[in-house]
């Protein structure tokens, strides 16, 4: 776009959100935010009006606030209480329980039609929609990503030990970089820290609530 466009009004403390990819204008968001005991939040005006889906559950660490958008009406999240992945097909009303996988990712991607997140016993892939999940690949600790490359089989992710990389679809993992020094200890799984790939020009960018944003070129 040539310009900005403000969105609805929201409470602070938005963590994370998920957007609708899948059509030319997006207009699907659906987010988390961590005051007021944890909320999620739905739009389907892109960001223009908004409607709570309830607290979000959660198990000894806290809140879980793993979200995902499949298309206007598919929702998933991952759930401590519910011991696993949840899916909405009516755009979050209700949820059923799909998997007993617990992702790390906060947000789940989708790309070139397949579903994608981030876990701890490898990367959790779904060929139909978030209806059922499979492990591809080796563990790799990260709450950041996945962010593709060139194709699906080359990924980013990132996490408290730094950014990793693989060209082979998760089946090896390479130590690509620490994060910043003032980012090496974030709280939690990893609140505040924000992580993004540019994968046409090798750029990582890392930054922190407050604090400056750095950049890594290879």
């Amino acid at each position: 776009r040539k310009s900005w466009e403000k969105l609805g009004q929201v409470n602070r403390g938005w963590d994370f959100a998920a957007v609708d990819w899948s059509v030319e204008k997006p207009r699907v968001i659906f987010g988390f935010e961590h005051e007021n005991g944890g909320q999620y939040h739905l739009s389907s005006d892109g960001g223009k009006s908004w409607t709570k889906l309830g607290e979000s559950p959660k198990d000894a660490r806290g809140w879980t606030f793993g979200v995902g958008v499949v298309d206007a009406k598919t929702l998933v999240r991952w759930s401590g209480s519910a011991g696993g992945i949840e899916r909405s097909l009516d755009a979050g009303a209700t949820w059923s329980k799909v998997s007993d996988e617990i992702p790390l990712g906060h947000v789940m991607v989708v790309f070139k039609g397949v579903c994608y997140w981030v876990g701890p016993k490898g990367l959790l892939v779904s060929q139909d929609q978030g209806a059922t999940w499979a492990l591809q690949g080796q563990p790799v600790a990260a709450a950041w990503g996945p962010y593709f490359g060139k194709d699906e089989k080359h990924i980013v992710v990132a996490g408290k030990g730094g950014v990793r990389e693989t060209t082979d679809g998760g089946q090896n993992w390479s130590f690509v970089a620490a994060l910043p020094e003032p980012f090496k200890n974030p709280p939690g799984p990893g609140w505040y820290l924000n992580f993004a790939f540019d994968p046409v020009n090798n750029i990582f960018y890392a930054s922190w609530m407050g604090r400056p944003t750095y950049r890594y070129t290879r």
